[in-house]
């Protein structure tokens, strides 16, 4: 499994201090067809009847379809040959730049990928932002938790590299270990995932080269939710 291509990590002590995680999935403007994503949404209802059909409780629902979306969307990302800017040595220094420029003080940077027309990221936000559920689906940066952080983000690439990126952000609020360890090995296996390359350390636009793995036991995490 490619997890054994990366250090082992330990797993450190869980200080019981509060801490917010999430997971950040950002795309070019042009990186997928607008018909096929609404298309897409459109599922969304149809598997939301089904799993009440299936008796699942409304608390359940939307978490699981949104994973549904996310991966639907992500598997569209991953195979899209439109938009893919970030493929650029310039775009991509650049973009990896702004996501470790407000590491250490906006945020605990705990994993991320850049891929040819998206980037994940998995950010331990500061005790002082509030935890809160997200709609289902891709929101606009105005109306997240992160915005300001998402903005600074996509205004600093754009102005230095010219790229637009897509005006909505794709968030999903980390509950517990298993599921940060989970999105970790998601964000390092993306590019063998998508065919860009044959093991995790060939590529070089990824965190699992670097040390940040090992930094995301070092904060647990505040589980109440503003609803």
């Amino acid at each position: 499994m490619f997890i054994e291509e990366r250090p082992s990590r330990q797993k450190l002590p869980r200080p019981q201090v509060s801490g917010v995680v999430y997971f950040v999935t950002l795309r070019l403007a042009n990186s997928l067809d607008p018909d096929v994503v609404n298309r897409i949404y459109t599922a969304r209802k149809r598997w939301l009847l089904h799993f009440a059909i299936r008796g699942l409780n409304p608390a359940d629902r939307l978490p699981v379809a949104h994973k549904l979306l996310f991966s639907k969307l992500d598997d569209l990302l991953d195979r899209s040959t439109d938009d893919q800017l970030i493929s650029r040595v310039d775009v991509a220094t650049s973009v990896r730049d702004a996501l470790q420029s407000l590491d250490g003080t906006k945020y605990q940077l705990i994993s991320y990928c850049l891929m040819p027309n998206h980037v994940h990221a998995l950010l331990r936000m500061d005790r002082s932002v509030e935890a809160h559920e997200t709609t289902l689906g891709e929101q606009p940066d105005t109306d997240s938790p992160l915005a300001d952080v998402l903005t600074t983000w996509k205004r600093e690439t754009a102005e230095r590299t010219g790229i637009a990126w897509h005006p909505l952000s794709f968030l999903q609020r980390v509950r517990d270990y298993d599921e940060l360890e989970r999105i970790i090995d998601y964000v390092d296996y993306n590019p063998v995932k998508a065919g860009l390359c044959a093991r995790v350390l060939d590529w070089p636009w990824c965190s699992a080269r670097e040390d940040y793995p090992s930094k995301a036991f070092d904060f647990p995490f505040d589980n109440s939710i503003k609803k």
